[in-house]
């Protein structure tokens, strides 16, 4: 930088630097606020910093201009222009540590020369100087942790402030607020030390009489420091002339000697609360800051410290410290790269910093070799190797905090390296391990007071890649296979059946398998309802699918017949068990790509095993998956496997299940007579076995078709015999779905109260069951009714919230619907751009993902659109299109067609051919008995 020359001149330069580091926010400069966070510095002493109202130490400088953006290099630029502008001016400069990067935090009230008035320190006569300064260098490369930082100057800053800066006639033990000790607890490699000591770098200027820090090697290759020679070390640093033998004499002359002095003191890598506790300093004028991967829960509750979590950096942290490492420019380069690196190495700081050494000593320069290496998990730590120095070695660091561990909690730290699933729960880990519930979650407490584990929502356990790669390692090199595949079986024998417990209130109507599912050793946790049931399922889904993977390819590994406890291919089993269980549950959440990812692999371990009837039931549900998708072609192809199978082996109930799969795939892709023909196939064979379920599926399918062909009256007797059933059956999913095709189709008939007494009570179910798929259709269909109503407010809000239910849960058909109601509701308000935007966007989906159901809707809305907009010819064009569609297979979008036409060629003067059009519509809508009719007989009254 182009150095200035004075005080004001480089407080000027501050401000220029403040408005540069602003760009792109829309502020016109940094806000004291935030750069008050961003350095820890308070902010009003960073105010009368820059104002030149009190001087500025270095550090604070250094601090202030790092956060604006400055690079260590310009720092020492900052720091050694600052000093020069003061001793030009004759104002030497506070004496702070230099060199140093990081936040400071101060009082304004003080003296910015520590010492400045303090008594004699320990082991020194007055004016002989600082006591210790024990701080090991800060690292230059120190980012982010702001609100760590902010955290610990919230639980230091204040109470610091009243004991170094008493009030008249008060002593600073008095202080009922005191923080005596702060506990810096997170797992290995996560920065503790680092953001220890650069905390304690910024606040060492407030302990006139030193700094003590000592590493207690709790997690250390060798034996912890004990308390005894911790004491020992400290009382030599303090000045003591002689220790005492005993530890209670070494503690007792330890508080002596710090009391009434102001001494920060750094305990770094402590094991327990016991190693820490004989050197807490006795006076409220010192502070204690202790690192440790264990909680320290007894030093928090019994001693009063407060403990400051450390996580795992954020995305935003590591790029910085990437940069910090790597470079600016270099790092931009490769984002992709970048953020692959910090993703495989799990964002800890300590495998960033090896990795980033990794990189850097490349040749080429580019990260995609480190990357390369790092995917490979088998490898992974490997490359984290530092080059076998054991402070650096991830590896070697996760070692220091496993070698600690009880056996048992070791042994379930193994073993959760090979479980799949991202997370855990205690039953889940009870099984696992082959433990009682009480004794697992022992256990795994445990390993998160290590922080080995971290405790998420619902009481769920999880460990970062790097842990798990690591944990994986042992169990394979401490466990034998047979004990490791039973405690898996154990595992999946549990998953699948509180899946299936889970599933009995979820999908109460769902089909029974053959066989026996196996009941695990712990039974839990125990469903009353849905709403628990379903918490539960959304909470695991992510380790269900996992399992299922897992259990298809165990398949590749049988050998022979025997298996884990003694029943032949029962994990491999699991597969395709699980994908049949929780597929009802991927159909109603819409969660497509579980669903798929599911089904897949359980077909190849089904296959593999030779299970034809696990293949046909697969294949089913497959095909119900690309129905859902709005893949019909590829939907129909599926069943139709699925049924040859089923007729194959005789399995007549699957039969009955299939044929009216087909015949709703033939209805989506408008092959109505063949559609028909299956679903009475399917209702005859039903009943003929006595499948009343599968009857009322049938023959809901069939009151659609009945209802698409105009046959209301008919679709609304049908489907209020089957919702009769499915209320006594108390199946609050099949009565969802037919309470809104029976809204719709009152709605279609004019019958406002009707259709909303339907619909609400769809609404109500599909809430209670956080159904979003069937959601979405209600809303978009509440709108359709309320919008007749002249309610547009009303109605655009519920059919916006189906589009965003539909796009949330990617359901293609859906979005098109709601698209379209959406365009209506603005033509009806007269927002024709609006109005043509929403509907074009419909057609392009139903286009992209081949809906022909949907196409003559769509077309009809746009014609009457652009005939609104004055383009008859283009409005015309849709409507003829429609046209083309809807004969023979949906009459009433065939009326709103003729009418269309009608309209746009009497709009062209072409009347003689627009009255034969208009006369059919008028027709067709009083046949199917609808609202429209009326208008449409009147418009034709009207002209002769």
């Amino acid at each position: 930088m182009d150095v200035p020359q004075t005080k004001t001149e480089l407080l000027n330069e501050l401000g220029r630097w403040r408005k540069r580091a602003a760009r792109g926010t829309g502020r016109a400069r940094v806000s004291l606020r935030e750069l008050s966070a961003a350095a820890g510095i308070p902010r009003s002493t960073l105010s009368d910093y820059l104002s030149g109202a009190t001087l500025m130490p270095p550090d604070m400088l250094d601090a202030v201009v790092l956060a604006l953006g400055a690079t260590p290099a310009q720092a020492r630029q900052w720091a050694d222009a600052w000093e020069q502008a003061c001793e030009a001016q004759h104002e030497p400069p506070p004496q702070n540590s230099r060199g140093h990067s990081g936040s400071q935090s101060g009082s304004q009230s003080r003296s910015l020369v520590p010492g400045t008035g303090s008594g004699p320190r320990p082991g020194q006569g007055p004016g002989s100087g600082s006591g210790p300064q024990q701080l090991p260098t800060d690292t230059a490369a120190f980012t982010g942790r702001t609100s760590e930082l902010a955290e610990l100057n919230r639980l230091l800053d204040r109470p610091l402030d009243c004991l170094l800066d008493p009030a008249p006639g008060s002593s600073p033990d008095q202080s009922p607020e005191a923080v005596a000790v702060a506990v810096i607890a997170g797992t290995a490699g996560v920065g503790k030390t680092t953001l220890a000591i650069h905390w304690a770098h910024t606040v060492r200027h407030r302990f006139a009489d030193g700094q003590l820090y000592l590493n207690l090697r709790g997690y250390d290759p060798g034996e912890p420091m004990s308390p005894e020679v911790a004491l020992e070390q400290v009382l030599r640093a303090l000045g003591a002339q002689s220790v005492p033998a005993d530890l209670d004499g070494r503690a007792a002359l330890y508080r002596t000697l710090l009391s009434d002095q102001r001494v920060l003191v750094v305990l770094d890598n402590a094991r327990s609360a016991e190693q820490v506790r004989p050197l807490l300093p006795g006076t409220a004028g010192c502070l204690t800051v202790v690192t440790s991967r264990d909680s320290l829960a007894g030093l928090v509750a019994r001693d009063g410290a407060r403990r400051v979590a450390l996580e795992r950096l954020t995305d935003a942290e590591a790029l910085g410290l990437l940069e910090r490492l790597l470079g600016r420019h270099r790092v931009l380069s490769e984002p992709r790269a970048s953020a692959d690196l910090i993703r495989l190495c799990a964002a800890l700081p300590l495998a960033l910093c090896v990795a980033a050494e990794r990189v850097g000593r490349r040749r080429a320069g580019t990260f995609a070799g480190t990357v390369a290496e790092l995917a490979d998990e088998a490898g992974r730590l490997d490359t984290l190797g530092a080059g076998g120095d054991p402070l650096t070695d991830v590896r070697a660091v996760f070692s220091w905090s496993v070698r600690v561990l009880p056996n048992a909690a070791a042994r379930l730290f193994r073993l959760l390296g090979v479980c799949p699933g991202p997370d855990i729960d205690v039953f889940a880990a009870a099984n696992l391990a082959g433990v009682s519930a009480a004794t697992a979650r022992r256990l795994l407490d445990t390993l998160a007071d290590a922080n080995l584990l971290d405790v998420g929502p619902a009481d769920r356990y999880r460990m970062h890649d790097l842990l798990r790669d690591y944990a994986r390692e042992l169990a394979f090199a401490a466990d034998d296979a047979t004990d490791r595949t039973a405690a898996l079986t154990a595992l999946a024998d549990w998953r699948l059946h509180t899946a299936s417990a889970a599933m009995d209130h979820v999908a109460p109507e769902r089909r029974e398998l053959p066989g026996r599912i196996p009941v695990p050793a712990v039974v839990g946790p125990r469903f009353s309802g849905v709403h628990d049931a379903s918490a539960w399922l959304e909470a695991s889904r992510a380790g269900l699918v996992d399992a299922v993977r897992h259990a298809a390819q165990s398949v590749q590994s049988i050998q022979s017949p025997d298996s884990a406890h003694g029943a032949p291919g029962r994990l491999s089993e699991h597969a395709w068990h699980l994908a049949v269980t929780m597929w009802r549950f991927f159909y109603t959440r819409r969660y497509l790509d579980d669903w798929f990812d599911t089904a897949a692999n359980a077909m190849m371990a089904a296959r593999r095993l030779g299970n034809r009837f696990a293949e046909a039931e697969l294949l089913h549900i497959l095909g119900v998956a690309h129905d859902s998708a709005a893949r019909y072609e590829d939907s129909l192809e599926c069943f139709e496997q699925a049924l040859l199978i089923r007729r194959e082996i005789g399995d007549r109930p699957g039969e009955a299940l299939t044929l009216n799969g087909v015949g709703g795939a033939n209805y989506r892709l408008r092959r109505l007579q063949c559609a028909a023909q299956h679903m009475r196939m399917a209702t005859d064979l039903a009943r003929e076995l006595d499948l009343k379920h599968l009857e009322l599926v049938a023959l809901g399918n069939l009151a659609l078709l009945q209802s698409d062909m105009g046959q209301y009256e008919e679709g609304i007797k049908l489907f209020g015999e089957i919702l009769e059933f499915r209320a006594t059956a108390g199946e609050k999913i099949e009565q969802a779905v037919v309470l809104n095709n029976l809204g719709r189709l009152h709605h279609r008939l004019g019958h406002s109260a009707e259709a909303l007494s339907c619909l609400g009570r769809a609404r109500a179910l599909a809430e209670e069951l956080n159904n979003r798929h069937t959601l979405a259709s209600v809303l978009d269909a509440l709108a359709a009714v309320h919008a007749r109503a002249g309610y547009r407010a009303t109605a655009e809000a519920q059919v916006k919230q189906a589009l965003e239910l539909a796009r949330a849960t990617d359901n293609r058909n859906e979005q098109t619907a709601a698209l379209t109601t959406l365009g209506m509701i603005h033509f009806s308000g007269g927002q024709l751009t609006a109005a043509l935007f929403c509907c074009r966007q419909a057609l392009t989906i139903c286009r992209e993902y081949r809906q022909p159901g949907n196409e003559p809707a769509v077309h009809n809305s746009l014609g009457e659109i652009l005939l609104a907009l004055g383009e008859p010819d283009a409005a015309l064009d849709h409507h003829r299109q429609a046209l083309i569609v809807a004969i023979e297979a949906n009459p009433y979008e065939q009326a709103r067609a003729e009418q269309g036409t009608g309209a746009a060629l009497r709009a062209l003067n072409r009347d003689a051919e627009a009255w034969p059009h208009l006369d059919t519509a008028a027709d067709l809508f009083e046949r199917l008995g609808v609202p429209e009719a009326g208008p449409a007989r009147a418009q034709l009254a009207a002209h002769g």
